[in-house]
C-alpha cells in the first residue's frame, strides 16, 4: 500500500513539473537540473546551444545543472555581455582553477591568466593588433596562434620555434598544436 502511495505521489509531482515546464526550451528537472536535455543533445551540443537555446533566448541563457555538483553556468553570445565580461568588468569574472587545469597545455598566457597579469597581456596584445606597420591585411588568428605556439615552446620546452618570424614558416609541430587546441575545445564543450 505504501509503495502505491509513493508511486502515485511521484507520478503526480512528475506530471505537474512537466506541465509547468512544457513550453521551456530545456526542462529543469528536480535534482538533475537540465542535464537530461544536455545529454539528449550531446551529439550536436554546439548547434543545440547556439541555434536552439541562445538564438531563442536573446543571446543569454542560464543553464541549471544537477544540484549535488553545482554545475550551473551562463552561456552568452550577446556582444555587449561578452565585452562587459572580457573587458569592462573582467576582475569580477575569475577563470578559476578548473578552467586553468583544462587549458594547462597553453601555459600561463592570456587564455589562463587573471587580474593584473591578464591586464598587462591584454594591453600588449591590443597594441599588437592596433599597429599593423603598413601591412594592409593580416590573418590575426594565424598571427595569434603563431605567437601562442612560440611562447609555449619557449616557456615549456626551452626553445624558440620562430614561427612568428617575418617569413611565417610552416611548422608541422605547430599544426599538431592546433589539433590539440581543437581537441581541448571539444573536450571542454562536452563536459560543461
Amino acid at each position: 500500500m505504501l509503495f502505491i502511495l509513493v508511486i502515485s505521489v511521484a507520478s503526480i509531482l512528475f506530471l505537474s513539473h512537466w506541465y509547468k515546464n512544457r513550453n521551456s526550451l530545456v526542462t529543469n528537472w528536480p535534482i538533475v537540473g537540465m542535464l537530461p536535455g544536455l545529454v539528449w543533445n550531446s551529439d550536436r551540443i554546439f548547434d543545440f546551444f547556439t541555434h536552439e537555446i541562445l538564438d531563442l533566448c536573446g543571446g543569454t541563457f542560464k543553464f541549471k545543472g544537477p544540484w549535488f555538483p553545482s554545475l550551473d553556468f551562463v552561456l552568452t553570445s550577446n556582444p555587449m555581455n561578452v565585452n562587459y565580461i572580457l573587458s569592462k568588468n573582467f576582475l569580477n569574472y575569475e577563470k578559476g582553477s578548473e578552467f586553468r587545469e583544462i587549458f594547462m597545455p597553453f601555459g600561463e598566457g592570456i587564455v589562463t591568466s587573471d587580474s593584473d597579469s591578464w591586464k598587462s597581456q591584454r594591453k600588449n596584445l591590443h597594441s599588437l593588433m592596433i599597429k599593423n606597420n603598413g601591412i594592409d591585411e593580416v590573418d590575426i588568428e594565424d598571427v595569434l596562434q603563431r605567437f601562442d605556439y612560440d611562447n609555449i615552446c619557449l616557456l615549456a620546452l626551452g626553445f624558440d620555434s620562430k614561427t612568428l618570424s617575418v617569413l611565417f614558416p610552416q611548422d608541422s609541430n605547430r599544426n599538431a598544436f592546433n589539433v590539440i587546441e581543437d581537441a581541448l575545445a571539444n573536450r571542454f564543450g562536452r563536459f560543461c
